[in-house]
């Protein structure tokens, strides 16, 4: 172990110390200064990357135990919630859907369907990440499998690396498919950890349905404003537009895939089951998670998801959502959270009171924040264990507090702070932008993302979430 990662690790484990052993202030109990202890902490070793991060929740949930916060049944009980089966089945389903190759086929056929210019196959990647957000909940995935197109359309359109033209279509191919999926709860596995940090009765509340309408303004006016400037920022220049190296690449690749075969016909069929069931479930009776546990059952019986596979899935993040569920299910059973908010209230509350303020605050604060704190997760626990007493205290919903925080994380300020980006980039095996070309496109969407939260406001407002 070399000095400077052993410094990130005991220098914030003796700040934890420090903290766990103060007496508790009033309207605290001991126990809640000792879980701030492993909490900052924790917050510390996440921001640092110092030890992975389920790693982590892991022995911030052990310490609950063997330091008394509380018993091993509640500090493990996300593990039995529907939430981390949920992100279970769709890690599941998703390893089945990009095994057949269904995604590829859908996503050439709608390039196919666009023209083969610069506004016509912007239009077409953000349409292709739109089509294929609620299908699949890996946001690395679908970039992953978007980013390669993007890169032949800049080639096919003659675009060299860094061009107007290069850098236009790697953003509407990196925004539809790594941020338009966090409108769907089937869309991003953030948005489960989003409703991990609810309290279990108001996280029940959200079907598909819920969740999509309350974020349905925010999306739309993502896909507008991204577009606009897509096409302000970066639209080529006169003369830029080299020789064709080949038209209809879109076309060709879709006729070089052959046929659907059957495993192909069995997903798409299951997937689309699954997003109709996702849809009605307050038909049905049957919950989210069941439903998606019983997609992925029947994807076994046909042969699409084996052992193997399973044995494949992305365990480290499952346990890290399940960690987290469990850190935010303890700031409320501790009441830090009103104890903070008895703090901040008297501050923040004439601003917290007018929403058309304090979302934007929220907005600027997050986007600061990332400067400094690389996990998107870390930073939406500060600022939900900060503000989530200030946020009731004045009629503000949750999911408004955390959809607002988490969609501001999403920036990408330096290439090594947003982990979907970076599979993005690198997705595009180089040839067609570097991360310098991206930042016009970076401060472009802290300023539509605010804009298009601002925007959901008196939606929210129909809906109960601000008062």
């Amino acid at each position: 172990m070399d000095t400077k990662r052993a410094l990130q690790i005991f220098i914030p484990a003796i700040i934890g110390l420090v903290i766990a052993l103060m007496t508790p202030p009033e309207g605290l109990e001991k126990a809640a200064m000792i879980f701030m202890g492993i909490f900052v902490c924790a917050i510390f070793w996440l921001i640092f990357q110092v030890i992975d991060e389920h790693i982590v929740v892991i022995i911030a949930m052990t310490l609950f135990v063997v330091l008394s916060i509380t018993d091993f049944k509640t500090a493990f009980a996300p593990f039995a919630g529907a939430s981390v089966w949920l992100v279970i089945a769709a890690f599941g389903i998703a390893a089945v859907v990009g095994k057949t190759g269904l995604l590829k086929r859908i996503s050439f056929k709608i390039l196919s369907l666009f023209p083969e210019n610069f506004k016509g196959q912007i239009l077409a990647f953000l349409a292709s990440g739109l089509v294929i957000s609620p299908l699949i909940p890996s946001l690395t995935a679908k970039a992953a499998i978007l980013a390669p197109f993007s890169s032949t359309a800049a080639s096919s359109l003659g675009y060299e690396k860094g061009s107007n033209g290069s850098r236009g279509l790697f953003a509407a191919m990196w925004i539809s498919s790594g941020i338009f999926g966090c409108a769907f709860l089937s869309g991003a596995i953030p948005v489960v950890t989003m409703l991990g940090f609810m309290p279990p009765e108001t996280a029940a509340e959200f079907t598909w349905m819920k969740w999509f309408t309350s974020s349905v303004v925010w999306l739309v006016m993502l896909f507008i404003l991204t577009f606009a400037a897509i096409m302000l920022l970066c639209k080529p220049k006169q003369g830029e537009v080299g020789s064709v190296v080949e038209q209809g690449f879109a076309k060709k690749s879709l006729e070089a895939l052959g046929p659907m075969s059957r495993d192909e016909k069995i997903a798409g069929i299951l997937l689309a089951l699954a997003l109709l069931g996702w849809m009605t479930t307050k038909l049905h009776g049957i919950d989210t998670t069941s439903w998606a546990l019983i997609i992925l059952f029947l994807m076994a019986v046909f042969g699409l998801f084996n052992a193997s596979m399973f044995k494949n899935l992305a365990w480290g993040t499952v346990f890290f959502v399940g960690g987290i569920f469990s850190l935010a299910a303890m700031i409320s059973a501790l009441n830090i959270h009103t104890w903070l908010g008895g703090i901040i209230t008297p501050i923040l509350g004439p601003l917290a009171a007018n929403p058309y303020i304090l979302i934007p605050m929220i907005c600027i604060a997050v986007y600061l924040v990332r400067t400094v704190v690389i996990s998107q997760t870390a930073t939406t626990a500060l600022f939900y264990a900060a503000l989530i007493g200030v946020c009731q205290s004045v009629g503000i919903h949750p999911f408004v507090l955390l959809f607002v925080t988490y969609m501001s994380t999403l920036v990408w300020h330096f290439s090594f702070t947003n982990v979907t980006y970076v599979a993005a980039l690198g997705a595009t095996g180089g040839d067609m932008v570097d991360h310098n070309d991206n930042q016009p496109m970076n401060i472009a969407f802290m300023v539509i993302n605010l804009i298009a939260c601002m925007a959901s406001i008196p939606l929210w407002q129909m809906m109960g979430f601000i008062s």
